[in-house]
């Protein structure tokens, strides 16, 4: 699956950066490519480097724990763009997800040091699935 690119959307405050890394390192060891917006070049116009990272990515994994602003806008754009997005959510989350998002399928962690095992278990077979249809067209 090497072929692969998560985009990684989390808050930059908080558990944000620890959510990154345990992401990073899960997609890593399922073979998953993985950007994360602070990947983007310094300089860069940001919304365009944005809207372009998530056009590039296969599937988009969005932490929701802070219900950031800027997130919650990036997930409705991968909406709009048809992109799959995983939307995970810390157990200790206080605020209300926003009534547009409460039909979807929410991953919830304890604590971000078990986010590699729920690449591998919740995420990876997902994706697998996603990719057989193509692998059959001889793409």
């Amino acid at each position: 699956m090497d072929d692969v690119t998560a985009l990684i959307l989390t808050p930059s405050s908080g558990d944000g950066h620890r959510v990154q890394h345990a992401l990073r390192r899960g997609l890593e060891r399922v073979g998953i490519r993985s950007v994360r917006l602070d990947d983007i070049q310094p300089g860069a116009l940001w919304t365009a480097a944005v809207t372009e990272a998530i056009k590039k990515a296969d599937f988009i994994i969005a932490d929701l724990t802070e219900l950031n602003p800027n997130i919650i806008y990036e997930i409705g754009y991968a909406h709009a763009l048809e992109k799959h997005v995983f939307l995970i959510v810390s157990r200790d989350a206080k605020a209300d997800i926003p009534s547009d998002l409460t039909g979807y399928h929410y991953l919830f962690y304890a604590d971000p040091e078990e986010l590699p095992e729920l690449v591998k278990y919740r995420i990876r077979p997902y994706i697998e699935q996603l990719r057989r249809p193509n692998e059959s067209d001889g793409e």
